[in-house]
């Protein structure tokens, strides 16, 4: 059976997403630092904790759903080594993560186009 994911542009957002997966997993905690250090903030704090206005502004929203994304796809492949999707598409900013799916682009070059 072939296998499809759809991934969340702006506007998904939401206080605490990802959360679960930061805490249950280093690799997608790894994700977070790797992407804080990128950006020069604490993106698990935005995404976790706001406040709210901040986690909406596009600068951080955009990252903040790809990390999330990026954690989800990284605890998947824990659970089930070897999971793939044959087709990734995006809606909206959401298309910059379905390129990383891909492997069109790198995690780090991907919080760097979408933070700008």
């Amino acid at each position: 059976m072939k296998k499809a994911i759809l991934c969340p542009g702006q506007g998904a957002q939401s206080l605490g997403m990802g959360k679960d997966l930061f805490e249950d997993s280093e690799a997608c905690r790894a994700l977070y630092r790797s992407a804080s250090e990128i950006m020069g903030v604490d993106l698990a704090q935005i995404s976790f904790e706001g406040p709210e206005d901040k986690l909406t502004r596009s600068s951080y929203a955009q990252p903040a759903i790809f990390v999330a994304s990026a954690a989800f796809r990284a605890r998947l492949q824990e659970a089930s080594p070897g999971e793939h999707f044959d087709a990734a598409a995006g809606l909206s900013s959401g298309e910059w993560t379905a390129l990383h799916y891909a492997g069109v682009l790198t995690f780090e070059d991907t919080v760097r186009v979408l933070e700008a």
